[in-house]
């Protein structure tokens, strides 16, 4: 799946996502997804011991770092 196709889905989506789903999508490990969001990178929302990610918030991280990738 390309990434322009990937970004569309995520802008589609309502329902949070686990970390596992993100990893999954974006075809990462689960500790990439966790260490994102631990940098202060990839926003999430913890609520008690639980991290849900925003599938717009991921399709606009996902295309900041497909902007800055085409950069370099």
């Amino acid at each position: 799946m390309s990434d322009l196709n990937l970004i569309e889905r995520l802008a589609n989506m309502v329902t949070p996502m686990t970390v596992r789903q993100a990893a999954v999508l974006m075809n990462v490990s689960e500790d990439t997804i966790y260490r994102e969001i631990g940098r202060g990178v990839l926003p999430a929302i913890r609520i008690a011991s639980v991290i849900r990610i925003c599938p717009k918030q991921l399709a606009a991280w996902l295309e900041l770092s497909r902007t800055a990738r085409s950069r370099e």
